[in-house]
């Protein structure tokens, strides 16, 4: 699980799928760009990467 104020690699690949500066910051451009991917994919636009949101971001890299 990723949300606002977490940092490291694994926000950077999250990042990279998103489509935002990846930086390894998970700040307020990150959590909106990550609204925006949850409400487009009818997720709850919760700005916190859970399980469902995992799944949605890997399918983004494989298609």
């Amino acid at each position: 699980t990723l949300r606002r104020g977490a940092s490291g690699e694994l926000v950077k690949l999250f990042q990279v799928k998103i489509r935002v500066e990846a930086d390894g910051n998970f700040g307020p451009k990150t959590e909106a760009a990550l609204r925006a991917f949850q409400r487009e994919r009818n997720l709850v636009a919760d700005g916190i990467v859970g399980p469902k949101t995992w799944l949605l971001i890997d399918a983004v890299g494989s298609a």
